[in-house]
């Protein structure tokens, strides 16, 4: 019977007014692999008996309560998590910068693994070059001009579901044939199972070859482990989107949706930039339309790359005719 204890150490820096402060959490998660059974939970120091629920995740690996020969440390630190509620998944820029992670790994097999990482959540900003060829937003011309559309944004409006298709191996999503994503393997060097990290491919040509897997999804068999575990769940860190579907930046000019808000099913609030000198100003309009006729129109991405929301690093894509998206003013 195989055993692992995995604790992290979550700092979260937040930076506001330009006062940066520093969150610190402690997360643990006990696991246990019998016969390509996994049994695991996170728990905290501050529960009444948490030794009750290591022995549950032991009873659930074995299945028929069987006895196994295991060793478990208890650390002397207090340990709290919030409601269970994976750390991992921070929300927007206003609130967090970068998250520091302490890995700490013990298991049967006497080895300690410890690891720092630092993980960017910070968004680009739009480069000034692309400001600067752009036009200052008008409703006017709304659906004339060809759009920009910002990493951030694009990250929002569909990427984000490519990413959880992904994590719950739906292969069924419907992806654009020039598009590839991987994953480099260069934010760290082990996954939060204490899996070394490879780079795999994960979309090629509009094609699902390969899915992220941790221990539960690979039923415990080390050869399919990809090096994407988090404490609960997949845990997806670097998305490198790519293709061969490129283009320059229009001569007439563009407006740039720099971000994008989602209201509710296929609505959404679209940010304009409102001057070509300034990112900072925006027009916001409300809007109605389906996110997957951004690859059903005329489009092409340029060679300008920038970070999405996290974990996403891609181009900027061009919509060459928004009146083709079917979208309506609300």
């Amino acid at each position: 019977m195989e055993w692992q204890d995995v604790t992290v150490r979550a700092c979260r820096h937040e930076k506001k007014e330009g006062v940066t402060t520093r969150h610190s959490e402690f997360y643990s998660v006990f696991r246990v692999l019998y016969q390509q059974r996994l049994g695991s939970f996170m728990y905290s120091h501050k529960n009444n008996d948490p030794m009750k629920k290591i022995e549950g995740a032991i009873r659930d690996a074995l299945g028929k309560g069987e006895e196994g020969d295991y060793h478990f440390k208890k650390f002397d630190r207090e340990i709290s998590i919030c409601n269970g509620v994976n750390p991992l998944k921070l929300s927007t820029k206003e609130e967090y910068n970068y998250l520091e992670i302490d890995l700490t790994v013990e298991s049967k097999k006497s080895y300690q693994l410890k690891q720092r990482t630092i993980l960017d959540y910070s968004e680009s900003v739009v480069e000034k070059s692309l400001l600067l060829e752009s036009h200052s937003f008008n409703e006017k011309y709304l659906f004339e001009m060809p759009w920009l559309i910002t990493p951030v944004c694009l990250s929002k409006l569909t990427l984000g579901d490519w990413c959880s298709n992904l994590k719950q191996h739906n292969v069924n999503v419907c992806i654009p044939r020039d598009i590839s994503i991987e994953d480099r393997a260069i934010n760290m060097l082990y996954d939060l199972e204490g899996n070394r990290k490879r780079p795999v491919e994960f979309i090629r040509d509009g094609k699902i070859i390969n899915l992220p897997q941790n221990l539960s999804t690979a039923g415990g068999c080390s050869s399919l482990l990809t090096g994407h575990g988090g404490l609960t769940d997949i845990f997806l860190t670097d998305l490198y989107l790519s293709s061969d579907n490129k283009g320059d930046l229009p001569y007439q000019g563009y407006f740039i949706v720099i971000d994008a808000h989602k209201v509710s099913t296929n609505v959404f609030v679209l940010s304009f930039c409102s001057n070509s000198r300034n990112a900072n100003r925006e027009i916001d309009i409300l809007v109605s339309f389906n996110p997957d006729m951004l690859f059903r129109t005329d489009y092409y991405w340029i060679d300008e790359r920038a970070k999405g929301v996290f974990p996403w690093d891609l181009p900027y894509l061009l919509i060459v005719s928004p009146a083709e998206l079917g979208m309506k003013l609300l």
